[in-house]
């Protein structure tokens, strides 16, 4: 089964950065992530979505993550977050729809995520930065 070290950021040939995670995410390991994203969004002269596929993986609910959530900042040309979910009831390892992450994000990166389980539409949504 896959960890948290097999997680990854890159940039997307479509334009939008995706990040995506496997297994629990530590602290840690979501400091690296996140430094990363904010890397690639920086290396960017266009708006840009950030799509988060979090089918397989999730981010710890301790105060440490929210608090590097928190701390991520705005990012000037961030333009919308994109979190691809799985509609599985029996997927226990990845991540859900939860207020408590919509509120942190949104307080972070002044954006409210939107939550999506279809991984075409998610797709769309994020390449759609490139487009507009």
């Amino acid at each position: 089964m896959p960890d948290e070290q097999d997680s990854r950021v890159r940039l997307h040939p479509d334009g939008y950065i995706e990040m995506t995670f496997f297994g629990l995410q530590s602290a840690d390991r979501l400091q690296e992530l996140i430094t990363e994203a904010k890397r690639l969004a920086s290396l960017q002269e266009v708006p840009v979505n950030l799509l988060i596929d979090a089918r397989n993986g999730r981010v710890g609910r301790d105060a440490r993550s929210f608090s590097l959530m928190l701390g991520v900042g705005w990012v000037k040309n961030l333009r919308s977050v994109i979190i691809l979910v799985s509609d599985d009831p029996q997927n226990t390892v990845g991540a859900k729809e939860s207020g408590v992450i919509v509120s942190v994000l949104t307080a972070a990166l002044r954006l409210q995520p939107t939550y999506i389980y279809n991984e075409a539409d998610a797709r769309a949504v994020a390449a759609a930065a490139q487009s507009s």
